[in-house]
This record gives structure tokens, C-alpha cells and sequence, in this order.
């Protein structure tokens, strides 16, 4: 994906995004300004996937001539409006394909600069190439350093106790306040050690999310090194010692991991720094530049949780692993791309982890704090996966009967109650959920004791998820030859449960299905939950009640982004997500777009209207390619937009629910 100098309003707008596997990485704007309190250049998680702390903020870079003249290729704003350094005015290309890379003039010198981060470490490599240079010029390196938690700020104080010791293989190790050592190893390089504070740099992203917005951090002194044209830097910045790793080495092995992500997209030769050619999506098809984006994408969610499972982080830079978005993720992230290894790991990470039938809403940042189990829907999304697992994993037999008697403790749980009032109605068989002050769906925003959409009772996705785990249980006990009584049983409790829904979920007057019921109350609010019970493997409804549903949401509710979670004329209907928490938790689905229900929406075309409704999904799904290529994280799909056109990206930048569901549909239905 390529993107030409422009100016410093796009370029501090875009970011760019590397992941080390484990849960940190490096992350800013492409411009280079770090404009939230999550870019880094060095974000370590200590205690994979969390536990996670900006130590190096930004490395700022300055080339100096022999006759004193200089040029600075860092940007930083400052105050809310001063740029300074206004190195984006020095950059004259920059494309995110497997890497970030940027390319930079000033001088008469022309460099390269990519940044990279290795799976499975705290590190990140940041290469260069002198690709012109009419004399031999210094490139002075001054490490800006945070040390801080990544939702915390750093502000100058007295307790830094700064210290930076040279060790072999040019290699520095520093320590700020005797937590996080940080190494830096810099080829060929001087150090001068000149310990001084940066105040005020700003962040306008924060700003605009109404939180604070200033941050003062610490550079022990700089690097110096002497480079000429034709040669080649690879710094090295981790939390262990690098003890002499070429850079470049690292660079290419990671490199040859990425190019099996994308297997059948690629051609034989791998990436080099030194290959200064068009960016390789040029020659391809908007299809296979979609496709190969969202390969790219889809790794960089799949992390380490412990030393032996994995887990999917829920979006960058800020997010954890939450249950119920790496089950929905699931599918699409591992699955559609043959790592059912990675699956069965996630799928156990979450599922051994249950409690009374409840699976995680999330695990926390800090390993010292709770799990929260307040998600009704997390057990549920698990038989969708356990499902499509069956389907696409090899050979899923084994895991799949470990899993059974599992799957029977969840139903039991919620056939007799378990928290949070989650209990099946004996009258008809729909699950009943929820209890004052507490979010248990996806529409989950909370302010103080205020649960912005409570959806107390009857819920309609809730209960579409509850009638296809039965049948999903059944149709397992069948496959596996268990138990033909239980299958027989549980089908039979799916049949009125499906009975039930229809008869009291259907809206005669508007024609689609009530968003929740709660005693003699019918929320007749047009949302995109009804269209779990026409896109679950297990649809509810069918014929011209499941077109009515599509029609309406699609009328009312899709944009080129996603689904709005409210239509317009609603009273609580909010068309932009935007100003401080309360107002974007208020608007968080009561209008704002949400990228993932493409994937449910998808299914319910395709399932409606056959061909006509395949290609209808295709040309949405394409209609991404230039968020994309041009917003948010390049090279992902955000979070939430804005309810109305031009529906800007908002939210957390890179969301795997957004990848995981895009991904799932393109390749379920091979588009």
C-alpha cells in the first residue's frame, strides 16, 4: 500500500502498525509525531499479551553534513498546533506492504528507513539504506523514552534515576527507574551521553478523545554514526540484550515468516531493503490486494498468552483479549487461514478458563487484577467456533470430543441459571438475561451505573446464539458418534426454542424482528442483532421473513463501513462518534458503524439471495480496500466509524473482529 508525501494534516492522521506476537510492537502516526499515548517504538509485554509498557517512545534522527548544515526527519507536534521538526516535509514516499517504509531527501541524501518488529520478542529493528549521498554525512539518533504502563503518561520528576552502560558488540543497556532494562544496538555508532527531559509533547488524538494530552519524556544522550552511499544500519532496540544479532538478519527471517502468510500472493523473491522498485500491490488485482491486506492483518491479533496457549488480541494499540471478539474473530483470523494449531490453542485458552458456565468477557491488563465474566454471549460465540472448527480444521476429532463434555456443562449452566439472572425460560425455552447496572451483549457501553443499551430480558442475538449452540452440540454429538439420546434431546429443545422465537420475536407491523423483549415491553429500535438469526450457521428464520430482515437493515442501517447499531429518526440515534468518554459511550451503539456485522450481513445476503446476493457482499467487502490503503492503520480495519458519511474511522485504529469477519466472508464464499 502506498502513500505519496501529502500533508501533515493525512500524514499525522494514518498510522502504521508492527506487532511482536506477544502483544506489544511499535506503532505511530506515519508522519512520524506520536500523537496518542500508545505509540511507541518499543511497547513491551512483559507478561504476554499484557503487562504491556511504552519503553522507548520514538528515536528521532538528524543528518548532519561535514559544513555544519543539518536536517531533521522527526515531526512532533506541539501545543495543539506548532509542528516542529517538520520532517514529514522531507518525505517523499512511504508504502506499508509486509513492513512500514518510509523514504526520506534532504541534503542530497536520499534514505531508507524500515521499521520491523520479530515474533515472539520484545524488539524492534529499525533499518536503514543510503540509497544516494554526494558525501559521507552523520546520522545523529536521540532515544526518547517513556517507561511507563501504555495507559499511563510520563511526566518529568525527580525519582528517574538514569543510567546508561556500554557493553560489546555496540550494543548500550539503559535503565530509567529500575524496572525495564532497554538495550540499543546501533552499529558502529558513538554514544554521548547528555540526560535531559522533553516537555509537552502533544497529543492530539487523546485530545480529542477528552482525555489528557501532554507528555514529557527522557533521552539519556544520543547515537552518532557515519554512513556513506550504498551502506546499511540495523539498530537493534529490545528488552534483552541483542549480544551482536545482525539486524538485517532478523529483518530477513521475519520477512520469510510473513511471506508464507501470504502464500500464492507473492512471488519467490523475498523482501530486501535494497530493492527500490513499485510497491507489489501495483500489479494486482483490487481482489488479491484486499485479500493479501487482510492475510497481514489477520497475524498481527494471533498472540502468545503464558508460555503454552495462545489468545487474539482485541484491537491495537489498546485493547486486551476480550472473549467474546477472539471467538467471533476466530474463524476468520485462524481458521479461512490454516492455522487450526493457533485455534485450538485460543479455544482452550478461553474455554478452560470458564466459570459456571461462563466463559471470560475479558482477561485484564495486569495479571493481578480480576477476570471479568460479565459477557452472556462469549459461551455462546464458542459453539459458532467449535462449528466452524469442525468444518475446516484436520482432523478435529480428538479436540472436539475433549471439548464435549465442556460444551454440556455450559448448556446445563444456562438451561438451570447462572449469574447475572442468565437463565432458559421453561415456559418457552428463550434464554432470559441480564439484572440492573450490569452490560452482559456486545452492546456493552457502561458510564458509572448508567448501561447505555441494557437489553434486559429476552435478546434477540442472544437467544439466536442459544438456539444454534444446542443444535451445534447436537449435530457434534452426532458426528462423534456419542450419546444419540442427548442429540436427539437437545434437538428437540433447539425446535422450540426456534418455535418460541418466531412466534414472539416477529414484528408484524415493521416487518423484521423486536431488538429485545422485557416482560410486556418490545423494543422495536432497528438494529443489526436480527441478523444473527438469519446469518448463524443454524438460521431461525428463512423465506420471506429472513428477506425481510436484510431488507430492512439494509435500508436502514448499511453504510460503505459497516452497519449502523441504530437507525436514523431513532430519538437516541447518534451520528458521530467523537469528544470525551461519555459522549462516545453514549454514541458507542446507538448509531456508530460497526465493521464486523459485514461478515453477519454477508451471510444473510447470500443466504437470501443467492448469486445476486454473493456479488452484492463481494462489492461491499472491495469497498474497504481504501480504508484500507488510506485511513486509520494502514493496512487494517478500525474499530467503528461514524454513523454518517463520510463515515470517518474511529474507535481503536485495528480491531480484530473487523479483520476476522471481512476475512471469514471473503473466503467462506471465495470471492
Amino acid at each position: 500500500m502506498t502513500l505519496p508525501a501529502a500533508s501533515p494534516h493525512d500524514l499525522l492522521a494514518i498510522e502504521w502498525l508492527e506487532t511482536n506476537g506477544l502483544g506489544g510492537g511499535a506503532t505511530a502516526s506515519v508522519a512520524g509525531a506520536t500523537t496518542r499515548r500508545y505509540h511507541g517504538l518499543l511497547v513491551a509485554a512483559l507478561d504476554p499479551p499484557v503487562a504491556r509498557r511504552v519503553v522507548v517512545a520514538k528515536l528521532t534522527e538528524t543528518l548532519w553534513l561535514d559544513d555544519g548544515q543539518r536536517a531533521d526527519l522527526d515531526t512532533q507536534t506541539w501545543g495543539g498546533a506548532a509542528v516542529a521538526p517538520e520532517g514529514f516535509r522531507h518525505l517523499t514516499g512511504f508504502r506499508r506492504d509486509r513492513f512500514p517504509v518510509w523514504e526520506f531527501g534532504a541534503l542530497g541524501i536520499r534514505l531508507r528507513r524500515i521499521i520491523a518488529c520479530p515474533h515472539g520478542e520484545n524488539t524492534t529493528l529499525v533499518l536503514y539504506e543510503v540509497l544516494e549521498a554526494p558525501q559521507e554525512f552523520t546520522l545523529d539518533l536521540t532515544p526518547l523514552l517513556a517507561d511507563r504502563d501504555i495507559h499511563a503518561l510520563a511526566q518529568a520528576n525527580a525519582v528517574l534515576n538514569p543510567r546508561v552502560e556500554a557493553l560489546p558488540h555496540d550494543t548500550w543497556r539503559g535503565n530509567c527507574y529500575g524496572l525495564t532494562d532497554w538495550y540499543a544496538q546501533v552499529p558502529g555508532a558513538t554514544f554521548v551521553f547528555d540526560p535531559q527531559w522533553h516537555y509537552g509533547f502533544d497529543l492530539p488524538q487523546e485530545r480529542a478523545r477528552g482525555l489528557e494530552d501532554r507528555e514529557d519524556r527522557f533521552a539519556p544522550g544520543r547515537f552518532s554514526v557515519r554512513l556513506a552511499a550504498g551502506q546499511r544500519l540495523g539498530v537493534v532496540l529490545s528488552t534483552t540484550n541483542p549480544g551482536g544479532r545482525d539486524g538485517f538478519a532478523l529483518f530477513e527471517k521475519e520477512a520469510r515468516r510473513r511471506k508464507g502468510l501470504t502464500a500464492g500472493f507473492d512471488s519467490a523473491q523475498s523482501d530486501k531493503t535494497s530493492a527500490d522498485s513499485a510497491p507489489p500491490d501495483a500489479a494486482r488485482t483490487p481482489a488479491a490486494q484486499l485479500e493479501r491486506a487482510l492475510l497481514l492483518a489477520a497475524d498481527q491479533f494471533v498472540v502468545r498468552r503464558g508460555r503454552l496457549k495462545k489468545t487474539i488480541i482485541a484491537g491495537y494499540p489498546w485493547f486486551a483479549d476480550w472473549g467474546r471478539d477472539a471467538l467471533i474473530s476466530l474463524p476468520g483470523l485462524l481458521l479461512h487461514t490454516g492455522r487450526a494449531d493457533d485455534a485450538r490453542l485460543v479455544l482452550d485458552a478461553f474455554l478452560s478458563a470458564r466459570r459456571d458456565g461462563l466463559l471470560p468477557n475479558n482477561f485484564p491488563d495486569q495479571p493481578t487484577d480480576p477476570v471479568g465474566y460479565n459477557a452472556v454471549d462469549s459461551a455462546l460465540w464458542a459453539f459458532v467456533a467449535l462449528h466452524h472448527y469442525a468444518r475446516l480444521a484436520p482432523e478435529p476429532e480428538s479436540f472436539l470430543r475433549k471439548q464435549l463434555p465442556v460444551l454440556a456443562e455450559i448448556l446445563g449452566h444456562y438451561q438451570r441459571g447462572t449469574h447475572f439472572g442468565i437463565h432458559e425460560d421453561p415456559a418457552d425455552h428463550l434464554l432470559s438475561v441480564g439484572e440492573p447496572g450490569t452490560q452482559l451483549t456486545w452492546m456493552d457501553a457502561k458510564l458509572g451505573e448508567w448501561v447505555v443499551t441494557a437489553r434486559v430480558g429476552k435478546v434477540v442475538e442472544i437467544n439466536a446464539l442459544w438456539y444454534n449452540a444446542q443444535l451445534i452440540y447436537a449435530d457434534l454429538l452426532r458426528r462423534l458418534g456419542h450419546d444419540p439420546a442427548a442429540a436427539a434431546h437437545w434437538a428437540a429443545q433447539a425446535e422450540m426454542t426456534r418455535a418460541a422465537f418466531v412466534t414472539q420475536f416477529w414484528n408484524e407491523d415493521r416487518q423484521c424482528l423486536y431488538d429485545y423483549l422485557d416482560g410486556r415491553f418490545k423494543s422495536a429500535s432497528i438494529r443489526p442483532n436480527q441478523l444473527l438469526a438469519v446469518s448463524l450457521p443454524h438460521a431461525l428464520l428463512s423465506g420471506p421473513k429472513a428477506k425481510a430482515v436484510v431488507k430492512i437493515t439494509e435500508d436502514q442501517l448499511l453504510t460503505p463501513r459497516g452497519l449502523r447499531t441504530l437507525a436514523p429518526g431513532h430519538p437516541d440515534y447518534k451520528p458521530r462518534y467523537e469528544g470525551d468518554q461519555y459522549h462516545r459511550d453514549a454514541a458507542y451503539h446507538q448509531g456508530t458503524v460497526w465493521a464486523w456485522l459485514l461478515g453477519p450481513f454477508a451471510d444473510a445476503l447470500i443466504r437470501t439471495r443467492g448469486e445476486a446476493g454473493r456479488k452484492r457482499a463481494r462489492q461491499l467487502l472491495l469497498g474497504l480496500l481504501p480504508h484500507l490503503q488510506h485511513e486509520g492503520v494502514i493496512g487494517s480495519i478500525s474499530e467503528v466509524f461514524d454513523a454518517t458519511a463520510p463515515h470517518t474511522a474511529r474507535g481503536c485504529p485495528a480491531q480484530a473482529w473487523s479483520v476476522g469477519e471481512v476475512l471469514r466472508v471473503w473466503r467462506q464464499y471465495s470471492f
